[in-house]
């Protein structure tokens, strides 16, 4: 079954509001760095791929969604198994989803056409389902781990398989099932913090999403085209991170945006800041240039409606995203490439096809080069 997911994105929305809250201001770009932590300006990433969580900026703010891919990196959509409830929810806190979620379909200006079923599960739990669903791409990672280490990304004995694992673990903090209609949410009953709260408000968008656009099925057709899979997951994810800003505006006070603050400072981010630049930059990808992409949309009229009808016209590549005038200006040219592996000899087979485009490009020059020279070329 399908489902998408949610990570921390405390690191990746630093002071990604303006003063009005109806209309948010652009979130910061994260500056590429050379090294595997994340430049200053961006909260968590500086490296691409499934989206980097570096070290948290001084107003770092919790919890975006994401959906790792099934190789390269992560994409909203995850085939994974249902994870077990570890516990109901008690009246109290139930109470209390039903109210994030009527708040969450206000503020994206979507009519909930039904109920989510909502469930709590631990880190264990949370990890062995990102570890079966790795498992059941093993294939294709195997492929992008070699790809990766040619290219320099891991080094040469490094498992792309485990690097993702740990960083999937690190970062993700909630899960909604396309296909059973679930939210799953990393938290404990007693224990339910702001950034849960959040993390509800995102995967309620998503929800909301899947209804009135069935982001379930939308990339299908795009399986060879991983940049045009990003571009497609970059919509879905800076969507929900926008409600998920929105909510943090209006429905949080001063305190409870301190108090926010300071949970999203407590969060260790190590396995994803030891991750590779390239890895980290991507996975942050969705979420920051995601989100600066939606608050532009969401500018244009002072509302979701040019977003809504970007999942009529979706973005064809990366380069849209992170230059958002160019959505339906500019396509991405066709390439036909040659059969280059029967000019090479018999020794030579085509391991696979797809297509990288601009974030690929720069997430592979910004974890290489020095900034200047990256942002340059």
């Amino acid at each position: 079954m399908r489902v998408v997911v949610t990570l921390i994105a405390a690191v990746l929305l630093a002071s990604a509001c303006a003063d009005d809250p109806a209309v948010p201001a652009p979130v910061a770009s994260p500056v590429p760095t050379s090294t595997v932590e994340p430049s200053p300006t961006l909260p968590p990433t500086s490296t691409p791929s499934p989206t980097s969580t570096p070290s948290p900026t001084p107003t770092p703010e919790p919890t975006p969604t994401f959906a790792p891919a099934p190789v390269i990196l992560p994409t909203v959509e995850v085939v994974v198994e249902t994870p077990t409830p570890t516990a109901a929810f008690p009246p109290d806190l139930d109470r209390k989803l039903d109210a994030i979620s009527l708040q969450a379909a206000a503020i994206r200006g979507l009519t909930n056409r039904g109920s989510f079923e909502r469930r709590l599960v631990s880190s264990e739990e949370l990890r062995q389902i990102l570890e079966d669903n790795l498992a059941e791409d093993a294939e294709d990672i195997a492929i992008a781990e070699r790809l990766y280490s040619t290219l320099g990304i891991i080094e040469a004995e490094s498992l792309l398989s485990d690097i993702l694992l740990d960083v999937y673990s690190n970062i993700v903090v909630g899960l909604f099932d396309t296909d059973e209609n679930t939210l799953s949410i990393l938290a404990e009953a007693d224990e339910f913090t702001l950034s849960n709260e959040l993390t509800v408000a995102h995967e309620v968008a998503h929800g909301l999403q899947q209804q009135h656009f069935n982001i379930r099925d939308i990339r299908d057709d795009y399986e060879d085209n991983s940049d045009r899979v990003r571009a497609i997951t970059a919509l879905i994810e800076g969507d929900a991170t926008l409600v998920e800003i929105i909510y943090r505006l209006r429905v949080f006070d001063d305190r409870q945006r301190e108090q926010l603050m300071k949970e999203s400072q407590s969060v260790d981010f190590s396995a994803y800041r030891a991750a590779p630049p390239f890895i980290q930059r991507v996975v942050a990808f969705p979420y920051v240039e995601g989100a600066n992409f939606a608050i532009g949309m969401f500018q244009l009229n002072g509302d979701f409606s040019a977003i809504d009808a970007a999942y009529d016209a979706l973005p064809e590549s990366t380069e849209q995203i992170l230059h958002p005038e160019l959505l339906g200006v500019d396509s991405p040219i066709e390439i036909t490439m040659p059969d280059l592996a029967s000019e090479l000899g018999a020794d030579w087979s085509e391991l696979d096809r797809d297509v990288m485009g601009e974030l690929f490009l720069a997430a592979l020059l910004q974890g290489a080069l020095p900034v200047e020279a990256a942002n340059m070329a």
